[in-house]
């Protein structure tokens, strides 16, 4: 049986006290709240989204940036080598974003300079700025009346326009 102490990860794991059984300290329990709702209803949205993608990888939260994603294989060398990809989820913030936003990018990265935001639902923008392709900022969601709508018409676009963008750029 697996459990935590023979578990081999492919990456290592800062220690934080909490694995030392220190007690998380949040002080702010409402955002926590929206945090943990915010993960959630992400996981249902892009696991609706790869039931469109057959090729989609199953949706992980990653530790190293602690967000929840997948990816879809576009091409595949002769090898199983991943020659590019579209990757999408939802990021919690970092240090270039400082507020949760959900995010399509493309690998390698396409020409996007032609393109324009006006067109990316949810009030979606471009992005290029250490990697390429949409984001849509958490706080350009609370004012619309529905965001499971305009997170999976996002995810849609975008997915559609940066593998275009991929095919042109190959």
């Amino acid at each position: 049986s697996i459990s935590a102490s023979n578990l081999r990860l492919p990456y290592i794991l800062p220690i934080y006290s909490q694995s030392t059984g220190t007690p998380y300290a949040g002080n702010n329990i409402p955002a926590l709240i929206e945090l943990t709702t915010l993960f959630a209803n992400a996981n249902i949205i892009l696991r609706e989204v790869c039931m469109n993608n057959n090729e989609a990888a199953a949706v992980k939260c990653w530790p190293h940036h602690f967000d929840i994603s997948t990816l879809i294989p576009l091409s595949i060398n002769t090898k199983g080598d991943v020659m590019s990809s579209i990757g999408f989820g939802l990021s919690p913030g970092d240090e270039r974003i400082n507020e949760p936003y959900f995010f399509v990018n493309a690998w390698p990265s396409p020409d996007i300079t032609h393109l324009s935001s006006k067109d990316i639902p949810g009030d979606g923008k471009w992005h290029a700025d250490q990697w390429v392709g949409t984001k849509l900022l958490f706080s350009k969601l609370a004012n619309q009346q529905d965001q499971y709508w305009s997170v999976t018409e996002f995810f849609h676009y975008s997915i559609h326009s940066l593998t275009k963008a991929l095919m042109k750029s190959e």
